[in-house]
């Protein structure tokens, strides 16, 4: 928020900027239905409002044009002033925003929901070891800031190293052609024996690559079990990526 009211102060400016009434309790104002119509409709036309009253105190005139710019929920906002009140600015430049907020709202909780479990679903796709190995593999693949081994964070994926990523559009072919795995495995100089295979379609990452002599490993993250009249038989099964631990 504060780098963003710089730059334009910078080039002088006036400027506002909005916490959008959370002040940081963020989820609890959630629970609050008129913290949540500040938050996702009334801050910034009331900001704006606002804003142009002090400008105009302060001056003795009122501002000759307006702006508007943000990103992400920012881009929310710009999108809804739009809508909402289009005579608070001159102009708005809104990056990201997320129109169709309801669907999108619910797509984010069902994606939490799926990803992390709830007391329903007691098999997310993704458990705290299989989270810790991939977050461990990323940091392995890719360089840490200065070499320093205690930043566990991941600066740029540009820097990254895996030893072989195979994109469908570079190649003209992909899943569950035999020749993708073919191809893979040329990269990466491994025989089928070598090789495991760990997706959740049955045809394409399963059948495709048995046919080639490589062990294929049906990933269940729902625990729906194998469709009975399916004549396709994973040489395992797991519910959880962690269980490739064991």
């Amino acid at each position: 928020m504060y780098s963003g009211m710089a730059i334009a102060l910078r080039q002088n400016y006036a400027t506002a900027s909005t916490d959008d009434g959370t002040a940081g309790d963020i989820p609890g104002f959630l629970l609050d239905p008129n913290k949540v119509t500040d938050w996702r409709v009334n801050a910034v036309h009331e900001t704006a409002e606002n804003a142009q009253s002090i400008v105009q105190g302060f001056y003795g005139t009122a501002p000759r044009h307006s702006y508007f710019t943000g990103c992400s929920k920012g881009g929310s906002e710009a999108s809804a002033e739009m809508q909402r009140f289009p005579d608070d600015f001159d102009g708005i430049v809104g990056g990201a925003c997320a129109f169709g907020g309801t669907h999108n709202q619910v797509d984010s909780v069902w994606n939490i929901v799926q990803t992390n479990g709830n007391a329903t679903n007691t098999t997310p796709l993704l458990d705290e070891d299989a989270l810790t190995l991939l977050h461990s593999a990323v940091l392995a693949a890719c360089p840490q800031e200065g070499g320093v081994e205690t930043d566990n964070y991941l600066n740029d994926p540009r820097d990254c190293h895996f030893d072989h990523i195979q994109i469908e559009g570079e190649h003209g072919f992909g899943k569950p052609e035999e020749r993708a795995y073919n191809h893979a495995m040329e990269v990466l100089g491994v025989g089928p024996h070598e090789t495991w295979m760990v997706g959740d379609n049955l045809e394409w990452e399963v059948i495709s690559p048995q046919r080639l002599g490589i062990y294929a490993i049906w990933h269940d993250g729902y625990g729906v079990g194998l469709p009975p009249d399916s004549p396709i038989r994973p040489d395992r099964i797991i519910h959880r990526l962690s269980e490739l631990l064991l």
